[in-house]
């Protein structure tokens, strides 16, 4: 009984000892430094609010990976991250022939491209993303293609976010 305290108090010892430097992610040479500096989104296609959305949920996004920090301006940045929303495709789902047409179902996808950049302005990494989403309009109520297309965003910076900063 004796002997097997002594073994459980020395595995337990060494697995704390390995656990104490364990670090979120892998390294990797390509991602030296941590913090991530986002250019203000660029548009291609008129959307209302859409660079604005999605600037705040890539920086949700950023966060929440654990392993970056935003950094405070470009010049003390690791990374430069630019986006571009290119274009949006928007595709009639549902519609009565006897409808008067105030309301429809649409398929809407977005196509966003970034550039992960190094401090010297290299590129690292680039790719094209682009998120699909299904929005009920009715006339006169935007509030759900609004939210629909706040949600999108969201699954875009997510999209950008893994793609852009998963070590491979």
């Amino acid at each position: 009984m004796h002997q097997l305290t002594k073994s459980f108090i020395v595995i337990w010892l060494m697995v704390a000892v390995g656990c104490s430097h364990y670090q979120v992610g892998r390294p990797n040479s390509q991602f030296e430094g941590n913090r991530v500096w986002i250019d203000p989104i660029s548009m291609d296609v008129a959307l209302a609010d859409v660079s604005i959305t999605l600037n705040r949920e890539l920086r949700e996004s950023i966060l929440r990976n654990g392993s970056l920090n935003l950094a405070h301006s470009r010049e003390t940045a690791h990374h430069v991250l630019k986006v571009t929303v290119k274009d949006r495709e928007r595709e009639s789902l549902a519609r009565r022939s006897s409808d008067t047409g105030l309301s429809d179902v649409l398929r809407v996808e977005i196509f966003a491209e970034y550039h992960l950049l190094d401090s010297n302005e290299k590129v690292i990494r680039e790719d094209e993303v682009s998120v699909v989403g299904q929005v009920f309009r009715e006339l006169g109520f935007q509030e759900s293609s609004q939210q629909r297309l706040s949600s999108m965003m969201r699954d875009l910076a997510e999209d950008i976010t893994a793609s852009a900063f998963t070590v491979w």
